[in-house]
């Protein structure tokens, strides 16, 4: 899937938590996930495998990535499981955060300067 899908994906999953009051709920539940996949290579390697069933991917996110994570975050889940778009999990993380920067006004900025900065000028 490409990022302009994850994009889509991400502004109806933000939407929904807007809507619901969940936004920090929601937020923590795909970091939750985020990090079972990444501190578990063997569930990750099975999630995205490509030949992997989608039975058999509903059964590593129901035990080991939505444990405790809100019903909008394994609804996602299971609906891009359901949608063999469980490759673009990352993308859609990525997507949503930056929405909620976007909306709480966050920007990233770099700066350069002709002179390095002390610790106080930083």
């Amino acid at each position: 899937m490409s990022k302009a899908a994850a994009e889509r994906y991400a502004g109806a999953l933000f939407e929904l938590a807007v809507e619901k009051g969940a936004v920090d709920a929601v937020a923590d539940g795909l970091l939750a996930v985020r990090k079972a996949l990444q501190d578990d290579a063997g569930a990750a390697k099975d999630f995205f495998a490509p030949r992997g069933t989608a039975q058999d991917k509903r059964r590593i996110a129901d035990q080991k990535l939505l444990t405790d994570v809100h019903p909008l975050v394994a609804n996602l889940v299971r609906l891009l499981i359901d949608r063999r778009r469980e490759g673009s999990l990352w993308w859609l993380i990525l997507c949503f955060f930056e929405l909620r920067e976007q909306v709480d006004g966050v920007l990233r900025l770099t700066v350069e300067t002709a002179r390095p900065l002390d610790d106080a000028g930083r």
